[in-house]
């Protein structure tokens, strides 16, 4: 009986050490994807720094947004006039008659897109606007106050907690 109950708690050491060792694997995995996601906002982050201080226009910051995602892009000023775009096949970013129908009718959108301390977010779909896919939605800040808002269209690939991060 003795050599069984050994036997037993030695199989039961084995399966905490396995459980152990696949939550540390886990645990590493995780971290190395966190990492990767730093590494990319850090490398968006210092893209739109450099096109800003060469002087770029909007039209290309919103492309290199655009090319960053690898979605669609539009920038909205104030009042919801869309002042820049960059479409992709087969996605296109929503027109400005598009996009004011999506904010009056999410009355959250709405608060969103008019405060500066705002996050990055994803929103949508507005099905009944005509966007049917879902909207990556970012303020565009100066001086502690919105000046418009940036919205990446999601396309051919979900948008993910990496592009919600690049352009916080």
């Amino acid at each position: 009986a003795l050599g069984v109950a050994g036997a037993l708690g030695r199989i039961a050491i084995a399966v905490q050490q396995a459980q152990l060792t696949a939550d540390l694997q886990s645990a590493k995995a995780t971290l190395a994807k966190q990492n990767q996601i730093l590494k990319n906002a850090a490398a968006v982050d210092e893209r739109l720094t450099r096109l800003v201080i060469d002087g770029c226009d909007i039209g290309e910051i919103v492309t290199a947004v655009a090319n960053l995602l690898s979605a669609p892009c539009a920038v909205f000023d104030r009042d919801l006039e869309r002042i820049a775009a960059v479409a992709a096949d087969p996605a296109e970013p929503p027109s400005t008659e598009q996009f004011r129908a999506c904010v009056e009718s999410d009355p959250e959108l709405a608060r969103s897109i008019r405060d500066p301390g705002r996050h990055p977010e994803v929103v949508g779909p507005f099905s009944r606007q005509g966007v049917r896919k879902r909207l990556l939605i970012a303020p565009v800040n100066a001086g502690g106050e919105r000046l418009g808002t940036l919205v990446g269209v999601e396309g051919r690939r979900r948008i993910s907690d990496g592009d919600v991060l690049a352009l916080r």
